[in-house]
Protein backbone atom coordinates (compact mmCIF):
# COMPACT_ATOMS: atom_id res chain seq x y z
CA UNK A 1 0.00 0.00 0.00
CA UNK A 2 1.25 3.54 -1.23
CA UNK A 3 2.36 5.86 1.87
CA UNK A 4 1.42 9.51 2.91
CA UNK A 5 3.95 11.21 1.10
CA UNK A 6 3.31 8.85 -2.38
CA UNK A 7 -0.40 9.93 -1.66
CA UNK A 8 -0.03 13.16 -0.78
CA UNK A 9 2.02 13.60 -3.69
CA UNK A 10 -0.88 12.22 -6.40
CA UNK A 11 -3.23 14.53 -4.63
CA UNK A 12 -1.22 17.79 -5.07
CA UNK A 13 -0.65 16.24 -8.99
CA UNK A 14 -4.36 15.59 -9.54
CA UNK A 15 -4.76 19.54 -8.04
CA UNK A 16 -2.47 20.64 -10.65
CA UNK A 17 -3.83 18.37 -13.60
CA UNK A 18 -7.12 20.51 -13.16
CA UNK A 19 -5.22 23.85 -12.52
CA UNK A 20 -5.57 24.19 -16.17
CA UNK A 21 -9.10 23.89 -16.74
CA UNK A 22 -10.26 25.56 -13.66
CA UNK A 23 -12.69 28.93 -13.88
CA UNK A 24 -14.65 27.78 -16.81
CA UNK A 25 -17.98 30.23 -16.74
CA UNK A 26 -21.20 29.00 -15.36
CA UNK A 27 -23.58 27.30 -18.67
CA UNK A 28 -25.43 30.26 -19.48
CA UNK A 29 -28.79 28.66 -19.54
CA UNK A 30 -28.41 25.89 -16.00
CA UNK A 31 -26.51 28.05 -13.99
CA UNK A 32 -23.67 25.06 -13.52
CA UNK A 33 -20.93 24.61 -14.66
CA UNK A 34 -20.59 22.57 -17.70
CA UNK A 35 -18.72 18.77 -17.62
CA UNK A 36 -15.12 18.93 -18.94
CA UNK A 37 -13.05 16.37 -20.31
CA UNK A 38 -10.40 15.48 -17.96
CA UNK A 39 -6.59 16.71 -18.42
CA UNK A 40 -3.81 14.55 -19.02
CA UNK A 41 -2.27 13.03 -16.17
CA UNK A 42 -5.71 13.59 -14.53
CA UNK A 43 -6.10 9.56 -14.39
CA UNK A 44 -2.61 8.30 -13.14
CA UNK A 45 -2.69 11.22 -10.44
CA UNK A 46 -6.49 10.12 -9.63
CA UNK A 47 -5.13 6.19 -9.68
CA UNK A 48 -2.04 6.88 -7.00
CA UNK A 49 -4.60 9.39 -4.85
CA UNK A 50 -7.68 6.33 -4.52
CA UNK A 51 -4.38 3.35 -4.14
CA UNK A 52 -5.29 3.20 -0.94
CA UNK A 53 -8.96 3.33 -0.76
CA UNK A 54 -9.60 1.36 -4.18
CA UNK A 55 -7.48 -1.45 -1.97
CA UNK A 56 -9.48 -1.64 1.03
CA UNK A 57 -12.90 -2.14 -1.26
CA UNK A 58 -15.35 0.36 0.46
CA UNK A 59 -18.89 -0.55 0.81
CA UNK A 60 -20.66 2.32 -1.51
CA UNK A 61 -22.25 5.51 0.07
CA UNK A 62 -23.66 8.01 -0.77
CA UNK A 63 -21.94 11.00 1.68
CA UNK A 64 -19.23 10.72 4.16
CA UNK A 65 -21.84 10.50 6.70
CA UNK A 66 -22.84 7.34 5.28
CA UNK A 67 -19.68 5.72 4.81
CA UNK A 68 -18.45 3.03 7.06
CA UNK A 69 -16.20 4.84 9.97
CA UNK A 70 -13.92 1.45 10.33
CA UNK A 71 -13.03 1.83 6.75
CA UNK A 72 -12.42 5.39 7.11
CA UNK A 73 -10.29 4.65 9.96
CA UNK A 74 -8.13 1.85 8.19
CA UNK A 75 -7.51 3.34 5.42
CA UNK A 76 -5.94 6.16 7.39
CA UNK A 77 -4.09 3.79 9.56
CA UNK A 78 -2.43 1.64 7.27
CA UNK A 79 -1.59 4.73 4.73
CA UNK A 80 0.30 6.01 8.16
CA UNK A 81 1.94 2.98 9.10
CA UNK A 82 3.50 2.99 5.29
CA UNK A 83 4.96 6.40 5.74
CA UNK A 84 7.60 5.28 7.70
CA UNK A 85 9.29 2.86 10.30
CA UNK A 86 7.98 3.43 13.51
CA UNK A 87 8.61 1.98 17.26
CA UNK A 88 7.16 -1.31 17.59
CA UNK A 89 5.48 -2.71 21.03
CA UNK A 90 6.64 -5.90 22.87
CA UNK A 91 3.92 -7.86 21.04
CA UNK A 92 5.45 -6.82 17.76
CA UNK A 93 3.08 -4.41 16.63
CA UNK A 94 4.06 -1.07 14.75
CA UNK A 95 3.22 2.01 16.91
CA UNK A 96 1.84 4.89 14.86
CA UNK A 97 1.29 8.09 16.01
CA UNK A 98 -2.12 9.27 16.05
CA UNK A 99 -1.23 12.84 14.53
CA UNK A 100 -0.12 10.70 11.43
CA UNK A 101 -2.98 8.96 11.19
CA UNK A 102 -5.32 11.92 11.07
CA UNK A 103 -3.06 13.83 8.79
CA UNK A 104 -4.06 10.21 6.67
CA UNK A 105 -7.48 10.50 7.12
CA UNK A 106 -7.83 14.55 6.25
CA UNK A 107 -6.16 13.88 2.80
CA UNK A 108 -8.51 11.40 2.24
CA UNK A 109 -11.86 13.05 3.62
CA UNK A 110 -11.40 16.54 3.98
CA UNK A 111 -9.05 19.41 6.21
CA UNK A 112 -11.83 19.61 8.64
CA UNK A 113 -12.44 15.83 9.08
CA UNK A 114 -12.12 14.66 12.40
CA UNK A 115 -12.34 10.67 13.57
CA UNK A 116 -13.33 9.69 16.72
CA UNK A 117 -9.98 7.73 16.97
CA UNK A 118 -10.73 4.43 19.25
CA UNK A 119 -9.79 1.02 19.01
CA UNK A 120 -11.60 -1.32 15.88
CA UNK A 121 -11.56 -4.49 14.22
CA UNK A 122 -11.46 -5.90 11.16
CA UNK A 123 -11.79 -8.86 8.95
CA UNK A 124 -10.72 -10.48 12.51
CA UNK A 125 -7.61 -8.25 13.49
CA UNK A 126 -7.94 -5.61 15.95
CA UNK A 127 -6.33 -1.78 15.74
CA UNK A 128 -5.99 -1.35 19.41
CA UNK A 129 -5.73 2.37 20.00
CA UNK A 130 -3.97 4.03 23.28
CA UNK A 131 -4.98 7.28 24.42
CA UNK A 132 -2.62 7.63 27.40
CA UNK A 133 0.39 7.16 23.96
CA UNK A 134 -2.02 8.57 21.49
CA UNK A 135 -0.87 5.59 19.06
CA UNK A 136 -2.27 2.92 17.19
CA UNK A 137 -1.00 -0.78 17.53
CA UNK A 138 -0.98 -1.78 14.18
CA UNK A 139 -0.06 -5.86 12.99
CA UNK A 140 2.92 -6.31 11.37
CA UNK A 141 1.57 -8.67 9.04
CA UNK A 142 1.55 -7.64 5.34
CA UNK A 143 -1.42 -5.88 4.21
CA UNK A 144 -2.28 -7.14 0.77
CA UNK A 145 -3.73 -4.97 -1.59
CA UNK A 146 -7.03 -7.33 -2.71
CA UNK A 147 -7.62 -4.65 -5.76
CA UNK A 148 -5.53 -1.56 -7.42
CA UNK A 149 -7.59 0.97 -9.23
CA UNK A 150 -8.05 1.75 -12.87
CA UNK A 151 -9.37 4.88 -13.70
CA UNK A 152 -11.28 4.62 -16.99
CA UNK A 153 -13.04 7.94 -17.52
CA UNK A 154 -12.49 11.22 -15.32
CA UNK A 155 -14.94 14.24 -15.51
CA UNK A 156 -14.65 17.50 -14.03
CA UNK A 157 -18.01 19.45 -13.01
CA UNK A 158 -16.94 22.58 -11.39
CA UNK A 159 -15.26 22.36 -8.39
CA UNK A 160 -15.94 18.44 -8.58
CA UNK A 161 -14.29 15.49 -10.02
CA UNK A 162 -16.06 12.41 -10.58
CA UNK A 163 -14.04 9.35 -11.64
CA UNK A 164 -14.70 5.69 -13.00
CA UNK A 165 -12.60 3.26 -11.46
CA UNK A 166 -12.15 -0.12 -12.26
CA UNK A 167 -11.40 -2.63 -9.53
CA UNK A 168 -8.01 -4.81 -10.52
CA UNK A 169 -7.62 -8.11 -8.52
CA UNK A 170 -4.32 -8.68 -7.24
CA UNK A 171 -4.17 -12.37 -8.91
CA UNK A 172 -4.81 -13.34 -12.91
CA UNK A 173 -2.10 -11.18 -14.04
CA UNK A 174 0.07 -12.25 -17.46
CA UNK A 175 3.14 -11.01 -18.85
CA UNK A 176 3.47 -10.48 -22.43
CA UNK A 177 6.81 -11.94 -24.71
CA UNK A 178 8.57 -8.45 -23.56
CA UNK A 179 8.11 -8.72 -20.41
CA UNK A 180 5.74 -6.08 -19.25
CA UNK A 181 2.49 -7.14 -17.01
CA UNK A 182 -0.92 -7.62 -18.50
CA UNK A 183 -3.40 -6.61 -16.02
CA UNK A 184 -6.57 -9.10 -15.69
CA UNK A 185 -10.02 -7.59 -16.56
CA UNK A 186 -11.44 -5.60 -13.79
CA UNK A 187 -14.03 -7.10 -11.45
CA UNK A 188 -16.06 -4.19 -10.64
CA UNK A 189 -16.63 -0.35 -11.77
CA UNK A 190 -17.14 1.95 -9.37
CA UNK A 191 -17.84 5.90 -9.18
CA UNK A 192 -15.81 8.11 -7.06
CA UNK A 193 -16.90 11.76 -6.47
CA UNK A 194 -14.37 14.17 -4.98
CA UNK A 195 -14.85 17.53 -4.24
CA UNK A 196 -12.39 20.47 -4.15
CA UNK A 197 -11.06 21.18 -0.32
CA UNK A 198 -9.37 23.96 0.15
CA UNK A 199 -5.70 23.03 -1.78
CA UNK A 200 -6.58 19.68 -2.53
CA UNK A 201 -9.66 17.30 -2.77
CA UNK A 202 -12.00 15.17 -0.53
CA UNK A 203 -13.62 12.09 -1.33
CA UNK A 204 -17.25 12.46 -0.97
CA UNK A 205 -19.26 9.49 -2.36
CA UNK A 206 -18.41 5.76 -3.29
CA UNK A 207 -21.02 4.58 -5.45
CA UNK A 208 -22.10 1.73 -7.83
CA UNK A 209 -21.54 2.82 -11.49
Amino acid sequence: MLGLMAVAAGAVMLVLAFAAVGGRKPDTVSGAASAQAAPSGAASALETYLAPLVAQDPKPFASLARADSDWMLKTAVWVAAEQARYTYTADNRQSVPADCVLAAYRTFFGSAASPAFRTFSSNGVEYAYHADTQAYDVPVTAQKDVYTPHVAAVRQEGDTVVATVGYIPSTGWTQRADGSAVPPAPVKTMRYTLRRDGAGYAVVAVETA
